[in-house]
C-alpha cells in the first residue's frame, strides 16, 4: 500500500476521532419537570412530551401530582409495580427525583438505561425512606448514551411513589454519526491491506 496513503488516512482518522470525541460530549441538559401536566391532583397520567422527550408509563396505574412534588407537579403511582420509560433520541441519564408522600410503606426503584434494546446502565434497587420527602438518585454514569430510560418502583402496601425532575442530557447525532464514519473509515483500511490494493 503507498505510505503516502496510508498517511492521509491517518491523519483522517485522528481528525475524526477528535471530531467525534467532542461531538459526543456536547450535551444539552433538560429537566422534565412535568409543568405541561393539566391537573387536578390524582388525574390519570398517559404520559406527556416536554423539551423534545416523551414519557410514558408501561405498567401500572399512573396519576398526576399536585399535592406533592418537587416542586409540583410530580406523577405518582400506588401500583405494586409501576414502570414508566423515557426516549427522545439519543442521551444520557443525568438525576431523577423520587418520594413517597410520607405513606406508610418503603417503596423501592431502580433506574435502567437502555440502547438498542440493550440495558447498559442500572441504578439501584434502592428503598427510600418514610419521610415525606423527596430525594435524588443520582445516575451511577452519566456518560452512557440511551435511548431509552425505564424507572421501576415496587410498591408494597399503603405505598406511593412520585416521580420529578427527571434530568437527562441530549447527545447530538452528529457525535455518533462521526464515530460511524470512523469505523467506516478503519473497514476501508483494512480491505484494502487485506487485498493489497495500491493508491
Amino acid at each position: 500500500m503507498n505510505c503516502q496513503f496510508i498517511c492521509e488516512l491517518d491523519t483522517i482518522a485522528k481528525t475524526l476521532g477528535v471530531a467525534a470525541v467532542a461531538a459526543a460530549t456536547c450535551v444539552n441538559a433538560y429537566n422534565i419537570d412535568f409543568s405541561p401536566l393539566p391537573g387536578p391532583n390524582e388525574a390519570a397520567y398517559a404520559g406527556h412530551s416536554q423539551g423534545g422527550f416523551t414519557v410514558t408509563p408501561t405498567a401500572g396505574n399512573w396519576r398526576q401530582g399536585f399535592l406533592f412534588g418537587n416542586p409540583t407537579p410530580s406523577i405518582f403511582s400506588r401500583s405494586t409495580l409501576a414502570l414508566v420509560n423515557v426516549t427522545g433520541g439519543l442521551f444520557t441519564f443525568e438525576m431523577a427525583d423520587f418520594g413517597n408522600g410520607g405513606s406508610s410503606g418503603f417503596p423501592a426503584f431502580s433506574a435502567h438505561g437502555f440502547l438498542n434494546n440493550v440495558e447498559v446502565l442500572t441504578g439501584g434497587p434502592s428503598v427510600f425512606p418514610n419521610n415525606g420527602a423527596f430525594f435524588t438518585l443520582v445516575s451511577p454514569n452519566n456518560s452512557i448514551v440511551l435511548d431509552r430510560l425505564q424507572i421501576t418502583a415496587t410498591l408494597g402496601d399503603g405505598t406511593s411513589f412520585n416521580v420529578d425532575n427527571i434530568v437527562v442530557n441530549s447527545v447530538p447525532e452528529a457525535g455518533h454519526l462521526s464515530l460511524v464514519g470512523l469505523g467506516l473509515l478503519g473497514l476501508v483500511v483494512m480491505r484494502r491491506s487485506r487485498w493489497g490494493i495500491e493508491s
